[in-house]
């Protein structure tokens, strides 16, 4: 009972923690290839933010294959969000545990791609 308290706790700090640095952030441009980067929030959640370049080749609804993979190697994702261009990449921008690494991340990419990318993935305090 009360595990689930503390969860529900933190997260609505995650949800209401600085919410006008995101309204001054200008939109960064897709970058070209695959992307991986985390940021680390509140010392217990990672703020992921992945680009896979033909997300249309692997998973016909956007990124979903990619969340599998990355609840496989992390546990729970939480505020999942995906995108495609015009071009087919897929934008996913998602939070997991501060315990998720990058090389869980990279593993979970390059099997979601059916083991034909890799991506290297940092990570930002």
């Amino acid at each position: 009972m009360r595990i689930c308290t503390l969860l529900k706790l933190a997260v609505a700090l995650v949800a209401i923690a600085d919410p006008c640095a995101a309204r001054n952030r200008k939109p960064r441009p897709w970058p070209i290839g695959n992307y991986c980067a985390g940021y680390k929030e509140l010392a217990i959640w990672t703020r992921w933010q992945i680009v896979i370049a033909n997300d249309t080749e692997y998973n016909s609804d956007c990124g979903r294959g990619c969340l599998d993979n990355v609840r496989g190697r992390c546990g729970p994702v939480t505020f999942w969000e995906c995108e495609r261009n015009e071009e087919g990449r897929g934008h996913f921008k998602f939070l997991t545990n501060s315990f998720c690494t990058t090389d869980d991340m990279m593993e979970a990419i390059y099997a979601c791609t059916k083991d034909e990318q890799d991506t290297d993935c940092t990570v930002e305090s």
